[in-house]
């Protein structure tokens, strides 16, 4: 919301089409013009998805400087947070979908010297049993993160985890 308010572009991204609608809905009440936000729906953990995001933020903004990560879940609906289906699902969209991303996006961020955020969770370093595969997709994201700041800062490209 608030690089909306600074007046920087936005791509926002949703798998319901309705709660993609009023997250624009209230940026626009926050002051941020309709010009400046451009929506992508689909699941985040498909590589078409992906590269709509990256492609379409890049064709109608002309760059693309930050890359927010900041999808996840704790469990597959319908099912046990810690079953081999809820893994599956957890770690398609907590890690994977954050490092095909990154991969697309990447050439567009050294050009321009950009930023990565990963959103983390302190449970990537506590255990808890009650959703032990959320943690682990938390603690790969996160070396995740560091290795990528170690491979990409040389190029100009920041990468940070906030929690």
């Amino acid at each position: 919301m608030e690089f909306g308010r600074q007046g920087a572009s936005l791509t926002i991204h949703g798998q319901l089409e309705d709660k993609l609608c009023e997250t624009k809905m209230q940026l626009m009440k926050e002051g941020v013009p309709a010009d400046n936000i451009l929506t992508v729906l689909g699941p985040i953990q498909e590589r078409s998805t992906a590269e709509r995001l990256i492609n379409e933020t890049v064709k109608r903004f002309g760059h693309l400087d930050v890359l927010v990560n900041n999808a996840g879940l704790m469990g597959k609906p319908n099912e046990p947070p810690n079953s081999l289906a809820s893994y599956d699902h957890i770690f398609a969209i907590n890690v994977r979908a954050v490092v095909q991303l990154v991969e697309l996006a990447i050439p567009h961020l050294e050009k321009n010297q950009g930023n990565i955020v990963n959103l983390g969770s302190g449970l990537s370093v506590k255990a808890n049993p009650t959703a032990m595969y959320y943690s682990m997709s938390k603690a790969a994201t996160d070396h995740f993160t560091r290795n990528a700041a170690n491979l990409y800062g040389p190029k100009g490209v920041r990468v940070n985890s906030v929690k």
